[in-house]
């Protein structure tokens, strides 16, 4: 402002000027007086001779604050020690989960259960010591000759009934997994043959000795019973057949029985449910109703004493 005031002056002295700000007679600048101005600047190289040079001082220095360290991260909990264990795949449960996989996803599996009273079964087991599953084949087989298409295989071009029941009978071998050995031509045989050879492709079984022929060309299937009371497992189908039976556990209930003057009466009996796996593409539900029911039936009404 000391420049511009006293080349102002000089200027406005030289001009006539009446003491405005700016050229002439205005309080605008004009070009000519950025020009003058840049003229009458010291020289950079005067200024470094010796020249009067202004200086501006440089603002001070903020003081700096320093950083906060970062926190230092929390230590990674200790890794807890290794309790598992890999357990191998055996062979048998491997082929069996794959057969079984593929069935699933081939067969339209659909599902039926039923409660049977085994009260009749049960006096003649207590006689002879024969187990349960051998009265459910022979109802079983019994009941596939009056409804054959559950004793059957899908084909591309329609439904393969099979004329003979081989019935596959499952046995677990503790845990290791299970097999279904085959009790061929089910339906020529009374209660006790069937039994015995039940009873020898089971021992067979879980001592390892079947052959492949024992295990091939089955039917139809029916699960191995259950031990605990009231439980039922729900099966996959054995592919090609288009339907398996699961046999509950034996279970002590309270149940309505038919007295001789048309009466009821509340009596504990033996029951176990049953449960059928079929096959929708094979069958209805009625056909698979009417094939338990007469399972059903077979059980509780035959005289099993008379088969011995």
């Amino acid at each position: 402002m000391a420049w511009w005031r006293r080349n102002g002056s000089r200027k406005r002295a030289a001009n006539g000027s009446n003491g405005s700000n700016g050229t002439a007679a205005t309080t605008r600048i004009s070009g000519d007086d950025v020009l003058q101005f840049v003229a009458d600047a010291p020289h950079p190289r005067a200024a470094a001779e010796g020249g009067a040079v202004a200086t501006v001082a440089a603002p001070p220095a903020l003081p700096v604050t320093p950083a906060a360290p970062a926190p230092a991260p929390a230590p990674a909990p200790a890794a807890p020690a290794a309790r598992s264990e890999l357990v191998p795949t055996g062979t048998v449960r491997r082929h069996t989960g794959e057969h079984l996989a593929r069935s699933r996803a081939t067969a339209v599996h659909t599902l039926s259960l039923v409660d049977v009273d085994l009260d009749r079964v049960e006096r003649v087991r207590a006689a002879t010591g024969l187990d349960v599953d051998a009265f459910v084949a022979r109802a079983v087989a019994d009941a596939l000759t009056r409804h054959p298409h559950l004793n059957a295989s899908v084909e591309d071009d329609g439904l393969r009934v099979h004329r003979d029941v081989h019935l596959g009978i499952t046995v677990d071998l503790d845990g290791v997994g299970t097999v279904a050995p085959v009790v061929r031509s089910a339906d020529g045989k009374r209660l006790r043959a069937l039994a015995g050879e039940l009873t020898a492709l089971q021992d067979r079984a879980r001592a390892g000795t079947l052959g492949p022929d024992d295990l091939a060309g089955a039917t139809f299937t029916i699960g191995e019973p259950e031990t605990e009371p009231g439980l039922v497992s729900i099966p996959i189908i054995h592919q090609p057949q288009v339907a398996i039976l699961a046999v509950g556990g034996v279970q002590r209930r309270p149940v309505a029985v038919p007295l001789p003057d048309g009466g009821e009466a509340i009596a504990v009996h033996s029951v176990a449910p049953l449960a059928l796996v079929w096959d929708h593409r094979a069958v209805d539900r009625a056909y698979a109703s009417a094939f338990l029911a007469s399972v059903r039936d077979a059980l509780e009404t035959r005289d099993w004493q008379a088969e011995l």
